[in-house]
């Protein structure tokens, strides 16, 4: 398989300026692809800013001009994981199809604005399929609520003002799909998850099965409940032995390490990694390869070299084998 990063910032879109380079590794916010060996279907991994890059590509290319399937895989539905959508251009093409997955756990509802976001959270679960007989798909024009639906819809309401173009006017087929726990999906990669509430209103941790035996996890947005409670580094709480048991022996680890040992000091319990805990959940899952992502806002390319110098020696020092790697957009690794 081919894991290709089109957006590797966290929380707010970081275009480059003259007091902040953020070229080297982008400002783009969460998305990432995989293509399966010896298939035509598209795997996307969140819908941040990112999406958009992954949209010119595949039109540039002709996929999207009415041939593209696609899966899309959400792993929760805050603002920087959501918001490139409304600009992924292949969406509003017809003959394009587009399957959003999502878990049938408590996923939130998006924060619909700025001014929203700061006022409440609505905390409702997900109220549809709970019905028997596993996957099910809800056309997007199905009146069920749907978690994944609600937050792009909600994005692109024109009486909410915030984007011109509704979800109904996109040309493209775009299915709404809920994952029941246990449940493996089946395709050119088998694909399972694990909810935790390891960051804000919980995540989804996606894991990718290839034939051949290779395999990817996805977990962007993630914070150490065991170094969070006690401060020691290596400390596995409840919760990082649920996902180490997940992650167990992967080829690639997609793992947050937003924050420095000096940054997470600031931000502890906003649901973010300190570099550190992120080398030591890679060591215990014995994974082949780290990628590390969802940078802060503000690390610079400069701040972030530092940051991959430091987590390369010190996962050599804790005895680590794996291979430490600062994703950026753009980058591909082949599996």
């Amino acid at each position: 398989m081919k894991v290709k990063f089109h957006g590797t910032r966290g929380s707010i879109p970081t275009p480059s300026t003259l007091e902040c380079l953020t070229v080297k590794y982008g400002g783009n916010t969460t998305c990432v692809s995989i293509r399966p060996e010896n298939s035509n279907e598209l795997y996307i991994l969140d819908a941040g800013s990112g999406i958009r890059l992954l949209g010119n590509e595949l039109i540039k290319s002709g996929e999207g001009l009415g041939k593209l399937v696609a899966r899309m895989f959400v792993t929760h539905d805050h603002w920087d994981h959501v918001q490139g959508f409304p600009f992924f251009t292949p969406a509003f093409i017809p003959g394009n199809v587009i399957n959003v997955y999502a878990c049938d756990s408590r996923l939130q509802d998006t924060k619909r604005t700025f001014a929203e976001q700061q006022k409440h959270t609505d905390n409702r679960p997900t109220d549809v399929l709970r019905k028997t007989g596993g996957t099910r798909a809800i056309g997007h024009k199905a009146p069920e609520i749907n978690h994944p639906k609600r937050v792009m819809r909600d994005v692109m309401d024109t009486k909410k003002r915030y984007f011109p173009v509704d979800l109904e006017s996109m040309a493209s087929t775009i299915n709404f799909h809920e994952i029941r726990k246990n449940e493996e999906i089946q395709g050119p990669l088998k694909v399972s998850y694990k909810f935790l509430n390891t960051h804000p209103q919980g995540y989804t941790y996606w894991k990718f099965r290839e034939e051949t035996g290779k395999v990817m996890v996805f977990a962007s947005d993630y914070e150490s409940d065991g170094f969070l409670k006690t401060g020691i580094l290596g400390d596995l709480g409840e919760l990082d032995q649920i996902f180490v048991k997940f992650v167990q022996g992967a080829d690639l680890l997609v793992l947050d390490g937003q924050y420095s040992p000096e940054q997470y000091q600031k931000c502890k319990n906003w649901g973010h990694n300190d570099i550190r805990q992120a080398c030591h959940l890679a060591k215990s899952a014995n994974v082949k390869k780290l990628a590390i992502m969802h940078y802060d806002p503000n690390s610079d390319d400069d701040c972030l070299d530092k940051m991959h110098q430091f987590a390369t020696e010190y996962a050599e020092s804790i005895d680590g084998t794996f291979e430490v790697i600062f994703a950026k957009e753009g980058m591909e690794l082949i599996l």
